[in-house]
């Protein structure tokens, strides 16, 4: 298989994002070697897996760009209703994610809203952010424009395999996190 940097980048991109999703897990409760050794040993593996992973790449502007809207929509209805009923992120997330599932079934023939319910879905994990992590909607903004464009990015890679879209709208609050913390600590 020939090795390519669109083949690379969203690779390495979606395993750091595991790794740091797994670190933050593992890292309040047990020694940093003992995370380290877990974090090198996931990293292994998917090196390991790699090769054997099917990409099919394709390029689609308006698909693209749908898609991060999509995130975003997907984002700031979930913070919306979390935010507001009070349900708490879960339900809101489970209910944001359910009438997105159907979608699909408005126009059968219209490719958008045949990938509305995964990228809306993926925005709703970002906008189960807490408070104190998220405290306005720009803020779910930014993260979901972030995690939006990482989904477009691995929109090829671990296809069906569990986590991918949690794991990047904690890429994408992360990295917005980031962001924000640089805006603010150095300007």
């Amino acid at each position: 298989m020939k090795v390519t940097i669109t083949r690379i980048l969203p690779f390495s991109l979606l395993a750091v994002v595991h790794a740091l999703f797994i670190s933050a897990i593992f890292m309040d409760n047990i020694s940093t070697n003992t995370v380290l050794c877990i974090l090198f040993l996931v990293l292994c593996f998917t090196v390991v897996a790699h090769p054997k992973l099917p990409i099919f790449h394709r390029t689609a502007f308006i698909t693209d760009l749908s898609t991060v809207a999509f995130v975003v929509l997907g984002g700031v209805l979930t913070y919306s209703i979390q935010l507001y009923w009070s349900p708490g992120p879960v339900f809101a997330a489970a209910m944001v994610g359910t009438i997105a599932s159907f979608l699909p079934s408005l126009n059968k023939k219209s490719s958008l809203l045949q990938l509305a319910p995964t990228a809306i879905y993926c925005g709703c994990f970002v906008g189960m952010s807490h408070k104190s992590i998220a405290p306005d909607y720009m803020f779910i903004g930014v993260a979901g424009i972030l995690s939006g464009l990482v989904l477009v990015m691995t929109k090829n890679v671990f296809q069906g395999v569990s986590g991918k879209l949690g794991s990047i709208a904690f890429g994408g609050v992360t990295l917005a996190a980031f962001i924000m913390y640089i805006l603010v600590e150095w300007l």
